[in-house]
């Protein structure tokens, strides 16, 4: 009678006060209303949601704080602080599917209780949330096996970051995809401060199918090594068929000597470097055949000229040209797939690039018998060059340039001359010909005739 009742009250407890953790398993949707002090786990067949609700949730003594099991299934979003304080536990360790929607992870201070914030065996996806290690020897966030041999199943791990910050102090690692791990970055913040190693770092082989893809995501580096770091265990006897593919990203790069890889290992086991490019110190990585070069034409206010630029063009102005428009006209290189990405400026190119400029419709027409001529004045390093221009059908200028700064379009009016075409209109002189030429003799003679005539007159009157 007694087990019946006790048996009553947790079946009554359950259903009056289902957001309530009990014995640190999670079996239904709950929304956190104190803090948890001996953490959480989801078991096995289990589809629930967490909402953290601004609460914090720490680890029993020698125990991982989130534990998702195979089978079970994870969502956790609100705002809150996930922390673990023991020695080789995880503050969050996933065998099952679990996304992160929000939510603060780290460890604090962990030179003797170093581990990984994320240990992942499953399938998991971060779409938000701050994860954070200070000192420690571990790496950040661990997708895979350290030890292979243990993954009796074979089974790959996934993890794919779709956002959140990621944040790395006084720890020599980096955000590790392991042995069986596949690891997909689209976007995120990684902030990984010396000594780092790297931000993100593809040490796994053992399968042979283990990728890296990184196709974007900001990555603030302060070390001195390779940003994005792929091991190659061919230099250490074994055979690695695993790729990091580097796709896009911006990358911010402290150290000169630091270097973002692109490692790709084909059936010639071929090792593929690409170059950091970039502008404002925010870098893509892409190969040479990937990259192309844009023109960028603004027009731009006289106001937002520089000083000694403006100077220079009402030197070169003075009163024989009519100014049009100043323009910033800069070539920069640029991503062939996707030319939207302005990477690194280029103040000279080898050839010349034509411009094609836009004549505003509100520029007041030429007059009749005068005739209209476009020049383009550049500054460039100290220096105004007057350029022709090429007036098109199409109410446009264009010219040629291999030198990119400041450009103002003029134009300079011409009375023509009597000779000359007026506003377009065809005046054509008539050519000689051989009939003119007879039509005159004949006029000549007509003339010649009556003068002998009037003074055949003249005499015949006079004697």
């Amino acid at each position: 009678m007694k087990k019946k009742i006790i048996s009553f009250l947790i079946l009554l407890t359950a259903v009056l006060f289902p957001s309530v953790i009990s014995a640190q398993e999670l079996t239904s949707d709950t929304t956190l209303s104190t803090d948890v002090k001996d953490g959480i786990v989801v078991k096995s067949g289990n589809n629930v949601t967490l909402d953290l609700a601004g609460y914090s949730i720490t680890n029993a003594n020698g125990k991982d704080t989130i534990v998702v099991e195979k089978g079970a299934t994870l969502n956790i979003k609100g705002e809150g602080v996930v922390t673990n304080t023991s020695h080789a536990k995880a503050v969050i360790l996933n065998d099952g599917l679990l996304a992160i929607n929000g939510g603060t992870y780290r460890r604090v201070d962990s030179k003797t209780n170093s581990f990984y914030v994320v240990l992942n065996h499953g399938n998991m996806t971060i779409n938000n949330g701050l994860f954070e290690m200070e000192n420690g020897y571990s790496s950040l966030i661990d997708n895979g096996w350290y030890s292979p041999e243990k993954n009796t199943s074979k089974e790959m791990s996934y993890l794919t970051i779709n956002g959140g910050t990621f944040n790395m102090s006084g720890n020599d690692k980096y955000i590790k995809n392991d042995d069986y791990g596949m690891l997909t970055i689209n976007a995120g913040e990684f902030n990984m401060k010396d000594p780092a190693s790297a931000c993100i770092a593809n040490v796994g082989f053992y399968s042979g199918k283990e990728l890296l893809t990184i196709n974007g995501g900001t990555y603030n580096y302060t070390g001195s090594n390779v940003a994005i770091f792929d091991y190659d265990w061919n230099n250490d006897g074994y055979t690695d068929n695993s790729k990091t593919v580097v796709n896009g990203g911006n990358f911010k790069l402290a150290n000169e000597n630091a270097k973002v890889t692109n490692v790709v290992y084909d059936e010639q086991t071929t090792k593929k470097d690409y170059k950091v490019i970039g502008k404002d110190n925010e870098y893509v990585v892409a190969g040479d055949d990937e990259i192309t070069e844009v023109t960028d034409v603004k027009e731009v206010k006289k106001e937002d000229v520089k000083e000694e630029d403006t100077k220079l063009i009402e030197n070169t102005v003075s009163n024989k040209y009519n100014v049009v428009g100043y323009y910033d006209i800069n070539t920069y290189k640029a991503l062939k797939d996707d030319n939207s990405v302005l990477l690194d400026k280029v103040s000279e190119t080898d050839k010349k690039v034509k411009v094609t400029l836009q004549i505003p419709a509100n520029l007041k027409k030429v007059l009749e018998g005068y005739t209209r001529t476009y020049y383009v004045i550049r500054v460039h390093n100290g220096v105004a060059d007057i350029l022709d221009a090429t007036l098109n059908d199409d109410g446009t200028v264009s010219f040629e340039t291999d030198k990119f700064s400041t450009y103002t379009l003029t134009y300079k009016d011409v009375k023509n001359s009597n000779n000359s075409a007026v506003n377009n209109t065809n005046v054509v002189a008539n050519p000689k010909t051989a009939d003119s030429n007879i039509l005159l003799i004949s006029v000549i003679g007509l003339v010649s005739a009556l003068g002998i005539l009037i003074s055949g007159l003249y005499l015949k009157l006079n004697y």
